[in-house]
């Protein structure tokens, strides 16, 4: 392209979307989208094979325009998205409320050097929405800044959709009165981070402020949660379906807050396994807070992953390290330096003490 319009990125983008092929943008520009091209979306429906190179352009809705996310994808197209940020959807009834940023229809979506931020759903996804079936595959791709009034602050998984993020980051996003701060998943989604961060993200009224798995299967794999905050699960709130499974993956200083604080680090109801991957410096506080580090209710294996330092704090405060109410496995993992206690209630997990 030979400009940074916007009505002539709508023609580029409808060139080529009958039958595929590639945008090549200019470097450097700036779209601003003042209007819907259709319905709730700012940019033609992709329908085929289309991608996108940007030379470190923007593509955003101006501040001052109507609600309207910048791309839906509809199957069975294959979009992708190369060296360019998406900015400041904001979706509202008009296209389901989900997906401010970008919305999948059981289609597909590739991100490479990609940011995704400041966008906005009215329900769920306010950075990206994928639904039933669909799948995206994010590289070295930033979703940051987003807001969800409902699910999934930065990314959300309909059931049976599939996310593969590698030396990506998912952060300082929010949902302001639902679950999953960073990312949503419903049963039978799958999320696989290799190499990534989970980081400052909040679900501000209710649980997983990284990550809540509601029923899905996620594998964080050298991947860093920290410093995300919900009431349940700071940083990861995992219930049902295949479980969660962290290999070399630490969670640190997440919080869990307020009335019913719970896993400042980790809830789960569900299958959790830790390999070498440590839980530090999480906190659970308000009155009778569980589980600093870690609140279980299903089946958790812990192997070469240290509980330690690790707060729950209030009034009838419990479990600093690990509050138990189902079944932990401890091989070679040490609990230890956890307030006011290692593991509740006494003798619910065999073998917590202090390990070398």
């Amino acid at each position: 392209m030979r400009t940074c319009n916007a009505s002539d990125l709508i023609v580029a983008i409808n060139a080529v979307n009958a039958s595929g092929g590639t945008v090549n943008l200019r470097r450097g520009c700036t779209y601003t989208l003042t209007s819907p091209d259709n319905d709730s979306n700012a940019l033609p429906v992709i329908v085929n094979t289309v991608t996108i190179n940007g030379n470190g352009d923007t593509i955003e809705r101006a501040a001052t325009a109507p609600k309207f996310r910048i791309f839906e994808v509809a199957a069975p197209a294959d979009f992708t998205l190369n060296n360019l940020t998406v900015r400041n959807g904001y979706i509202g009834n008009l296209g389901g409320s989900v997906g401010g940023g970008i919305r999948v229809a059981s289609g597909r979506l590739t991100t490479n050097h990609t940011r995704i931020t400041g966008s906005i759903a009215d329900i769920a996804g306010g950075g990206v929405y994928l639904d039933n079936s669909s799948v995206g595959r994010f590289k070295a791709t930033t979703i940051d800044g987003n807001i969800a009034a409902g699910f999934g602050g930065g990314l959300y998984l309909e059931s049976s959709a599939t996310a593969t993020l590698t030396s990506s980051s998912v952060n300082g996003n929010r949902t302001t009165a639902g679950d999953g701060g960073g990312l949503y998943l419903e049963p039978s989604a799958t999320v696989k981070l290799t190499r990534c961060s989970v980081t400052g993200n909040t679900s501000t009224l209710a649980i997983g402020g990284g990550i809540a798995n509601e029923g899905g299967a996620v594998i964080a794999n050298r991947t860093r949660i920290t410093n995300n905050t919900a009431v349940q699960g700071g940083g990861i709130f995992n219930t049902g379906g295949t479980g969660f499974t962290l290999i070399s993956s630490p969670v640190i200083g997440n919080t869990a807050s307020g009335s019913g604080a719970v896993g400042g680090g980790i809830y789960s109801g569900g299958p959790l396994k830790l390999n070498s991957s440590p839980v530090e410096n999480n906190t659970a506080t308000g009155t009778n807070a569980r589980g600093g580090g870690i609140f279980n209710g299903g089946t958790a294996t812990l192997r070469k992953s240290r509980v330690v330092r690790n707060r729950a704090l209030g009034t009838g405060a419990q479990g600093g390290g690990i509050f138990n109410g189902g079944t932990v496995t401890l091989i070679a993992s040490s609990v230890a330096a956890n307030i006011p206690n290692q593991c509740a209630p006494p003798g619910s997990v065999p073998g917590c003490r202090r390990r070398g």
